[in-house]
């Protein structure tokens, strides 16, 4: 993972600024929100609603959403594979079972499996707006 996901002019999405566990495709979603929301902070700040300070209020926020979420969510999916612990897989496995049984299970599971449920700039720092 880039320490910065800007670098002067040049703003890192995707896998060019992270590369995770490709588990449950988290690393693909973070990349498309990485872009989506950088395409938002870019024409706010060319069409004068923010100050450039919004790029970096930008790179800050996508990094620190890669780390504090889509990283330990990614490990979490990992539950029993890696260590080839079948008690800990099956476990794993019959909570997966619980929630697809549980329709607001299910659609908690999948805002967070599409980090549907990660800030956005809508909600962005207010320090890079004018």
């Amino acid at each position: 993972m880039l320490t910065s996901y800007r670098c002067g002019r040049v703003l890192f999405v995707g896998d060019a600024a992270h590369l995770t566990s490709t588990v449950g495709g988290l690393n693909m979603n973070a990349g498309i929100h990485d872009a989506a929301e950088a395409g938002q902070v870019i024409a706010a700040v060319v069409g004068g609603y923010a100050r450039p300070a919004a790029l970096e209020a930008w790179a800050w926020r996508r990094r620190s959403v890669l780390l504090q979420r889509v990283i330990p969510r990614g490990e979490t999916r990992l539950a029993g594979v890696r260590e080839r612990d079948s008690a800990r897989l099956a476990a794993a496995m019959a909570g997966l079972r619980a929630i697809a049984g549980d329709p607001d299970a299910t659609r908690a599971y999948l805002a967070q499996a599409s980090l549907l449920d990660t800030p956005s700039s809508a909600s962005a720092d207010s320090a890079g707006r004018t």
